[in-house]
Formats: C-alpha cells, sequence, structure tokens
C-alpha cells in the first residue's frame, strides 16, 4: 500500500470531495533550482503549452584547470506533462587556464549538458533528481523554491492503482512480450495473475496505465526477464520463485522464513513490507544523515524520517549491499523513485501516528 492509499483510508473520513489534480501546470517566469551539492541555478523561463525554455545561469566555485567562481550561463530547454517536468540545460563558461602563475594562459571553453528530471505535487511543489548526460549514475536532488502555478482547469483525478508488496511501481520492463491484452480496470493484480497463470511460460509482466497507450490499461506479458527501467507509465513484476518467496492474497508473506540468499543476516526472515514502504525501490540524492541499523529492518529508517520535522523521504539499504549492516538514508527533498532490489523507500507519512499504530 502506498503513503497515497494510507492516507486516503486514515482521512477518507474528514475529505468532503475528492482530490483535485492540474491538468497543466505553468512554470514561466524567474525560478530558482536548489540542488544537493549547494548549487543555486537563477532561470527565466517562458512556457507555451507543455513546452519549457529560457536561460539559465549559475557561479561555479571551480572549473577544470582554473580554480575560483566563474559564472556559467546556458540555454534551457524541456516539457511539463502532466505532473512531470523534463528539461536540459547546455551549460557554458569561458575561463582562463593559469598553467604559469603570472598570467591568464589561454581562454578556454568549459560546455556541459544538465539533465534535469522532476514531478508536481498536489500543492504545485517541484523537485527531483539532475544529473550530467555524460555521468547518467551520479544523480543530484534538486528543488524549485517557487511553486508552479495550475494554468488549465483542475480535474477529478483518477484513483490510484493498489500496489502490493513485490509490484516495482513506476517502472516499466521493455520487451519479451508474448501476448497483449487491455485490462477492463484500473487493477496491475489482473496483470499479474495473468502472468502467474501461465506457468513457467510467463518470466515476467507490465502493466501499462490508462491513458498511455489507449483509454484502457494494457498488460504484457513476457517470455523472459527484461531490465527494469524507471517510467511512470507502468507497474511491472516477475513471479516469485516458490523456492524463497510465499504467495498470499495481495502479495506475499511478510513473516513466514525466508531461504533464500535475500534475508542475508536479518535474522533469516523476510523483511516486514508495510503501508507506506516501496519495496525493491531507490531513492537516490538529497541525503543530509546516514546512519547503520543495528537490527536490519526498513521500519526503524521508516520511524526516524515520520520523527524528524525536516525529513521528507528515507532509503533503507539492505544488509550487505554497502556493508554488513544494514544502512538507513533521510532525505530533503524527497528524490525521484528508481527501482533497485538493493532498498526499500518511502516518503514522510502525511500522518505518522497512523503508521505507528500498524
Amino acid at each position: 500500500m502506498t503513503i497515497r492509499t494510507l492516507a486516503a483510508l486514515v482521512l477518507g473520513a474528514l475529505a468532503a470531495t475528492p482530490a483535485l489534480a492540474c491538468e497543466q501546470w505553468d512554470l514561466s517566469g524567474e525560478k530558482t533550482i536548489i540542488q544537493a551539492n549547494d548549487i543555486v541555478v537563477i532561470a527565466k523561463l517562458e512556457q507555451t503549452g507543455q513546452t519549457l525554455s529560457g536561460r539559465a545561469h549559475y557561479t561555479a566555485r571551480s572549473l577544470p584547470e582554473r580554480e575560483g567562481e566563474w559564472p556559467v550561463n546556458g540555454e534551457l530547454r524541456g516539457v511539463v506533462e502532466g505532473d512531470i517536468v523534463k528539461f536540459r540545460v547546455s551549460w557554458e563558461a569561458d575561463y582562463y587556464s593559469d598553467t604559469s602563475g603570472l598570467s591568464l594562459g589561454d581562454r578556454m571553453t568549459w560546455r556541459s549538458t544538465g539533465i534535469y528530471e522532476g514531478e508536481i505535487t498536489a500543492d504545485g511543489a517541484v523537485s527531483g533528481q539532475h544529473f550530467d548526460i555524460k555521468d547518467a549514475s551520479n544523480r543530484i536532488g534538486w528543488r524549485l523554491l517557487e511553486s508552479a502555478q495550475c494554468a488549465g482547469g483542475a480535474t477529478e483525478s483518477a484513483p490510484a492503482e493498489t500496489i502490493a508488496p513485490g509490484m516495482e511501481d513506476n517502472t516499466d520492463r521493455t520487451g519479451y512480450d508474448y501476448r497483449s491484452f487491455f485490462l477492463g480496470k484500473r487493477e496491475p493484480e489482473l496483470c499479474r495473475s495473468a502472468c502467474l497463470n501461465d506457468g513457467d511460460k510467463c518470466k515476467a509482466w507490465t502493466y501499462v496505465r490508462p491513458g498511455v497507450q489507449g483509454e484502457k490499461a494494457v498488460c504484457y506479458l513476457k517470455d523472459k526477464t527484461p531490465a527494469t527501467s524507471a517510467n511512470t507509465c507502468c507497474i511491472s513484476g516477475v513471479p516469485p520463485k516458490k523456492s524463497d518467496a510465499y504467495r498470499e492474497d495481495g502479495g506475499f508473506a511478510k513473516d513466514t522464513p525466508d531461504k533464500s540468499s535475500a534475508a542475508r543476516e536479518s535474522g533469516g526472515f523476510a523483511e516486514n513490507i508495510t503501508a507506506g514502504m516501496e519495496n525493491n525501490t531507490d531513492r537516490p540524492g538529497s541525503d543530509y544523515n546516514r546512519f547503520v541499523l543495528t537490527v536490519a529492518d526498513p521500519k526503524n529508517c521508516q520511524t526516524a524520517c515520520n520523527a524528524d520535522q525536516g525529513c521528507a523521504a528515507w532509503t533503507y539499504v539492505r544488509p550487505g549491499v554497502q556493508q554488513k549492516e544494514a544502512v538507513c538514508y533521510v532525505k530533503r527533498p524527497a528524490p525521484a523513485p528508481v527501482s533497485n532490489t538493493c532498498c526499500i523507500s518511502g516518503k514522510k507519512a502525511l500522518n505518522p501516528a497512523a503508521v505507528r499504530q500498524q
């Protein structure tokens, strides 16, 4: 169960009307991008429909062959599609190499392309991850100081799918399709069940959300296991192995012995995946604190975030991934989720007291 589903259950009695979402967000105007590496970017944006354009600049603390502060400028191009914002900035800076210490040296030009990907929340807050196009693995959190404005009409948002344990939310597994069909309901469990019913033939499945490839959801069954890729279009998964997982209604058993290596040194039992936890999910970047857990339980990491006023999200790294013990990272702002079996993550609970009572 996701945080969004939990909040709906806890606060349902208080909600007089369904939640509304903006059809078209507007990011035009002067915006301040605050990066987790302490760089502050000033951008002047124009938006026509979904298309973003503009200029951006920041002050670099150092450049190749030259220490000191240097102005960096760039052209910005991107899109705002629903709650997703993506743009790239072609950075460029002119500077002088100082090789002798007696003169400015040769005139040099430094160039780089920054990729920014993020999400817009219902109240207009914008945050995400940034990386250099030449090093996509090194991701840094970012957020806008200003809120996005709703430029289009508000419409009733569709109910969120139920993400059962073992499902890979916002994840695509592309390729190796042997069968596809439309689903009459917005339920990824129908796609997973179809894969399980095909026995050994089905190695993986992907549920494509309504509105991506048509009005209805689409299910793809696969005869091999494709690699995962982060994509809000989809929910994916692989069938559990009988040797290391236990099926039950709604997902996987939580407290039964896990005989696989996934249990590692966490006491010989599978982790207790509860409401608000994103199984097999990392949220890289935006860390402001890290600590080792003497007891390998993701709930300890979730509880630490809920108790910290400044925490927006958390990631529990399983034992044996970074070191023998489990590790907890608390984050601000909340970085985007990425499918990865290393970790369990989540956002801060809207009602931490409700989580503690489980």
